[in-house]
């Protein structure tokens, strides 16, 4: 009884490790392209881009990473429910030095 038990439980999570893997082959079909365009027109992840490429040397790593933190920056959007701001990082940015100015 109890090998019967363990073998479902086996084949559930192997299951589940193949929709897993399939999944992400998904989203990196699907962020791709707009990773490279994002490298392309965007100066935050061509810095991104340029620093991993020259660290690396491996292009593909690089839109990788850059894939990733889209995703990131999509997830983190969608969840607070806000509106993208392209100069959210210099707004902070000004007001950290701000309250350490006041300080």
């Amino acid at each position: 009884m109890l090998s019967i038990l363990y073998s479902s439980i086996r084949t559930y999570e192997q299951r589940f490790q193949r929709a897993r893997a399939t999944s992400a082959r998904h989203k990196g079909k699907a962020m791709h392209l707009p990773a490279l365009a994002a490298i392309r027109h965007e100066e935050r992840f061509k810095t991104v881009f340029a620093r991993l490429v020259s660290k690396h040397g491996i292009k593909m790593k690089a839109a990788v990473a850059v894939q990733r933190k889209l995703l990131e920056m999509i997830y983190t959007v969608y969840s607070k429910n806000t509106a993208y701001n392209k100069n959210y990082l210099s707004i902070n940015e000004s007001q950290t030095e701000k309250q350490n100015v006041a300080a």
